[in-house]
């Protein structure tokens, strides 16, 4: 529990190093570009696991959206495990799943397509032509302004997966009523946001010693970088932290169903489910 004073000196720190929409998509930026570092984490892909499991069912002709898709984890994920289904023969051809994948990014957008498209071609190795048809995935790329204005209609998604958004959004309370608006009735949100005393770099640099790989050298080095850049954004409140209380209470603004949290990548990563109820307008 973050005592008091603790929180007013974070309050005071938001507001003298309050970042605007420049300094959250270079911090974003920051962030999008560790994915292949926190890629060899056994602990990153557990928790991007997580995310897809809690989404489940995923079946043909589901709508899902990826807010953030320049963390392209969880979309070469997606497409690796719907390739497994589909050369098991328990996937529905004739029904792709819809995939569109926003981000606010151009250089994240890219970096996203090209990693998918990496992914496929891995798949495309790995079976030899044993998969025929049409790829489980339909793809879409959005480039949106901010997860507070998402391009969509209302009630145009039954899943959304909003991996660390909300922690880089300008409102979190707005991006989520936004998220909520897009969400068919009945749909899934998956949103994960960063803990307070959160720093990535502690997983990764046990990671490097295990590898004997030094940490001053080379993409070690400028990924360990990034790191302590997102961890003191983080620390000065350019960036919003969540404890279970904090992402619960703003939960209950915008959906009455209770949340379901856990926590994940060594407790650093907040994670909630919350579903739109059937009734809901």
């Amino acid at each position: 529990m973050i005592s008091i004073r603790a929180r007013l000196e974070r309050d005071r720190l938001r507001i003298k190093y309050a970042a605007g929409t420049a300094g959250r998509e270079r911090l974003w930026a920051a962030q999008t570009d560790l994915t292949r570092s926190l890629d060899e984490l056994p602990a990153h892909w557990q928790y991007i696991d997580q995310l897809y499991q809690l989404l489940q069912p995923l079946d043909g002709g589901v709508a899902l959206l990826d807010v953030g898709c320049g963390i392209h984890s969880f979309a070469r994920l997606l497409l690796l495990n719907l390739s497994y289904r589909l050369r098991a023969q328990t996937w529905n051809q004739n029904q792709p799943l819809r995939y569109i994948g926003i981000d606010f990014s151009v250089a994240a957008l890219h970096a996203a397509q090209d990693a998918t498209s990496d992914a496929l071609k891995h798949v495309d190795r790995l079976f030899s032509g044993r998969i025929s048809g049409p790829t489980p995935v339909s793809q879409q790329w959005v480039r949106g302004r901010s997860v507070e204005t998402l391009p969509f209609a209302d009630h145009s998604f039954d899943r959304i997966v909003a991996n660390l958004s909300l922690s880089f959004s300008r409102s979190p309370l707005h991006a989520l009523r936004e998220l909520f608006r897009v969400l068919r009735p009945g749909g899934k949100l998956i949103v994960s946001a960063i803990t307070p005393l959160a720093d990535m770099a502690l997983p990764y640099r046990s990671s490097l010693q295990e590898l004997g790989v030094d940490a001053f050298s080379g993409d070690a080095r400028l990924a360990l970088n990034r790191m302590a850049q997102c961890c003191v954004a983080l620390r000065v409140g350019q960036l919003h932290a969540f404890q279970e209380e904090s992402l619960s209470a703003a939960l209950a603004q915008v959906t009455s169903t209770p949340a379901r949290l856990v926590r994940t990548f060594s407790g650093q990563i907040l994670v909630a489910l919350a579903e739109k109820p059937d009734s809901a307008g």
